[in-house]
Parts: C-alpha cells; structure tokens; sequence
C-alpha cells in the first residue's frame, strides 16, 4: 500500500496541440508505483494547456514537453 507520507512523484511527458490538448502523454519517469503513474498521465490528458505561439501570433503545436505529477499533491 502507499504511504501518503511518503512523497512520490511521477515525470510525465508529452505534446502542446494547437487547440491546447495534450497527446502523446507518457511516463518519463515512475514513482514506482503503477496506480500514480496511470493517475499522473490521467490527470495530464485531461488538462488544458496554452499552445505555442508563433511569430504571426498564431497557434502552434509544441513537443518535447515535461511536467512533474506530486503525490500528495503540493
């Protein structure tokens, strides 16, 4: 079982679409945990993100993203 005292986090990966949605999403790196990591990825496919933007202001796709996932979240 997880100890909520016990921090984890979970590295996650993946794609800025130009209307804002994620894709691509992955586990860079795992807690170690299988449950947080499928939670982690989860929680990024169902965020809502700013796309890139290009010189003529206009919508782009961005790659290579990562952010980290915190359990317990900070």
């Amino acid at each position: 079982t997880w100890d909520p005292d016990n921090k984890k986090e979970v590295l996650v990966g993946y794609i800025v679409e130009k209307n804002g949605k994620p894709s691509g999403v992955f586990v860079k790196t795992s807690c170690g945990i299988q449950e947080l990591d499928d939670e982690a990825v989860r929680l990024i496919n169902e965020a809502h993100f700013l796309p890139g933007i290009n010189f003529k202001d206009e919508p782009i796709r961005c790659g290579d993203m990562m952010i980290p996932v915190h359990f317990p979240t900070q």
